[in-house]
């Protein structure tokens, strides 16, 4: 009998691991450092010091702040995060409009982005928390 019991003890430490082991971490498909068709794309700089370096994403995000989301094409700003340090974006998708939030989870001031336009930020200067699709 108290070999049984630790045959079962043993098989059921073996599932729990697998199961620990079989299960990936949920992550955002990357970014390119290109700006395509259906991104939009976060710029370090404004449009009168030359943008600097990009970062691409073409879903919602409801938070900058410890996602590790860095302007990752060269130039001014290269390799940092995303969070608090833009100010330009441009918008490539062609029938929905963005807007970029000072707070997390698309709340306080914002500013919009309309569809096929880019543009210098304003009330969200390098205070850019998240973005969202409308």
């Amino acid at each position: 009998m108290q070999l049984k019991t630790k045959i079962l003890a043993a098989a059921a430490a073996a599932i729990v691991s697998l199961g620990t082991v079989a299960v990936p971490q949920a992550s955002a498909a990357p970014s390119d450092a290109v700006c395509n068709t259906g991104e939009v794309c976060f710029y370090y700089n404004s449009a009168a010091h030359g943008y600097g370096s990009l970062a691409d994403f073409a879903w919602n995000i409801p938070t900058f702040n410890g996602t590790g989301y860095k302007f990752i094409s060269g130039g001014a700003g290269q390799g940092l995060l995303v969070w608090n340090n833009a100010a330009h974006v441009w918008n490539r998708h062609a029938t929905r409009d963005g807007r970029v939030y000072v707070n997390s989870n698309y709340a306080g001031s914002y500013d919009v982005v309309g569809k096929s336009s880019r543009r210098d930020l304003f009330a969200t200067k390098n205070d850019n928390a998240s973005f969202k699709w409308l």
